[in-house]
């Protein structure tokens, strides 16, 4: 799943433009976020090309800026290349329009045959016609974006597991975690409930994710492993413990940095409920483990679906 964060007209704010230095600073603040978003694991900047037409100004664009530079040509060439060339370098896309940009963010988000995601970058506090929850400016705006994604808006388990790689930095995902996600609100010999009307990550992406930021999320320096998964418990609203008898089945190997290790994946965030709420309680589970690499202790993630 890829984020797009479209910029267009409105991400600037022309109309409290009053001086050249007006417009130099909304650059300026303009470049710093879109560094922000270009350098993240899961989303970019996308520049309809032709973005300056969007009509949402008393005059255009073009008009606004000779305006305010009091017709001064060097001036206008000077900020208009800052803009180009500094804040939007490389970002310009000549198959977007910004005619699909309200369409994209309002109404097909995510889209499921792109498995895009998408936001506007805005500098102010409004953009006409588009939601404030899709307003990015900041990181934070960036990752509670991709948060109400994975919890509301899963696509299918192939691409929720991907955009969590990229938003859950500090967990490591067994490589067929994405398998284990279609296995969620399915009956095994621990669990006598019928299975849901839908079952795998559409049903359960609620409580999945909730869980995986908790463990995202945990600070483990200094913390016994009882601590450790007491705050989680906490922070997810599930009971998480480890494991009461040993289970071959819950070690599993990992990839990690060209060799394979073989982690205990014992202790595991207990999945209740789901999505819809229904009443039923639910023993699906979260496999987790711990490994220390290069003096990190990191958590592992091996499975997210059935009771193993």
């Amino acid at each position: 799943m890829q984020g797009i964060v479209y910029f267009g007209l409105q991400s600037l704010n022309p109309t409290g433009w009053g001086v050249p230095n007006d417009i130099n600073n909304d650059i300026e603040q303009l470049k710093n976020i879109v560094d922000i978003v270009n350098t993240s694991l899961h989303s970019k900047v996308k520049v309809p090309h032709n973005w300056y037409d969007e009509p949402c100004l008393p005059v255009g664009f073009w008009e606004k800026l000779e305006t305010v530079c009091a017709g001064d040509q060097g001036l206008i060439g000077a900020l208009s290349q800052q803009l180009y060339d500094s804040a939007l370098n490389d970002c310009i896309d000549n198959q977007a329009s910004f005619e699909c940009v309200s369409q994209n963010v309002e109404n097909n988000n995510p889209c499921h045959v792109q498995k895009e995601f998408y936001g506007v970058l805005k500098l102010g506090t409004d953009w006409k016609g588009i939601s404030p929850e899709y307003h990015i400016k900041s990181d934070i705006d960036m990752y509670q974006l991709a948060l109400m994604i994975l919890r509301e808006r899963p696509v299918d388990e192939f691409s929720y597991s991907a955009l969590c790689k990229k938003v859950f930095s500090n967990l490591t995902f067994h490589e067929e975690f994405d398998d284990t996600l279609k296995t969620h609100g399915a009956t095994s010999k621990e669990s006598q409930y019928t299975s849901p009307s839908i079952t795998g990550i559409n049903g359960f992406s609620r409580s999945i994710t909730n869980s995986l930021k908790a463990l995202n999320d945990i600070q483990l320096d200094d913390k016994s492993t009882k601590a450790i998964l007491a705050e989680i418990a906490a922070t997810a609203g599930f009971d998480c413990t480890p494991q009461g008898s040993d289970k071959k089945q819950l070690k599993f190997s990992f990839n990690l940095d060209g060799k394979v290790v073989e982690i205990n994946c014992e202790f595991h965030i207990k999945i209740s409920k789901n999505n819809s709420d229904d009443g039923v309680f639910y023993q699906d589970r979260i496999y987790f483990g711990f490994y220390t690499s290069n003096v990190r202790r990191q958590i592992f993630v091996a499975h997210s679906g059935c009771h193993l």
